[in-house]
């Protein structure tokens, strides 16, 4: 596959059941570990996520489009985590594209106890036409609320009165409550407003 923007769905995560040293991850709460993900893109951390304690798999929810290609480093590192210090695991980093081969759920070269982890990636472009439709009908919902609720404002507001006039020469009255019209003189009354 070449190099481009792609959607990362997800990272999922295997590691052994036990540490380098033939031990239990944690003593107190289960021979699992705690695990902690890390997902790294250049360097620069685009993801972390907590699984569910005592696992030995787990699954990190990436979501994000980042653009790989030969030059581009993602890593993976993943930890116990502990109360006062977390034990690193391993890592793995994503190979290259040239050696992704036709599959979206790339595997990845582990180091330490971590014995699989796989990328899974869609291509952004098919990623957007999956959605397109989705997106298409939340925009049309939008628009149709806001006119019912545009339509439904209107009628809960009071209907706009005419402004108050003379009822003798019809000259426009500044208010309601003038009682003498400064144009002509003729008094006013509330039945003639």
């Amino acid at each position: 596959m070449d190099g481009g923007t792609y959607h990362v769905v997800d990272v999922q995560v295997e590691v052994a059941p036990e540490t380098a040293k033939g031990k239990s991850w944690d003593i107190g709460d289960g021979p699992a570990p705690d695990l902690v993900i890390t997902v790294r893109h250049d360097g620069d951390q685009v993801a972390r996520c907590r699984a569910m304690p005592n696992q030995y798999a787990a699954t990190c929810p990436i979501g994000k489009d980042l653009r790989l290609d030969e030059s581009t480093t993602l890593v993976i590192e993943v930890a116990d985590e502990d109360t006062l210090v977390n034990d690193p695991v391993g890592a793995a980093t994503l190979p290259r594209p040239s050696a992704w081969g036709e599959t979206m759920a790339v595997a990845c070269e582990t180091t330490g106890q971590v014995q699989r982890v796989t990328v899974n990636l869609t291509e952004r472009a098919a990623f957007v036409r999956r959605y397109q439709w989705q997106a298409v009908g939340l925009g049309i919902g939008v628009l149709g609320a806001l006119g019912t609720l545009a339509m439904g404002r209107a009628r809960l507001m009071p209907p706009r009165l005419a402004p108050p006039t003379c009822s003798h020469c019809r000259a426009r009255l500044e208010h309601r409550r003038v009682t003498k019209c400064p144009n002509c003189g003729a008094p006013q009354t509330p039945e003639g407003l």
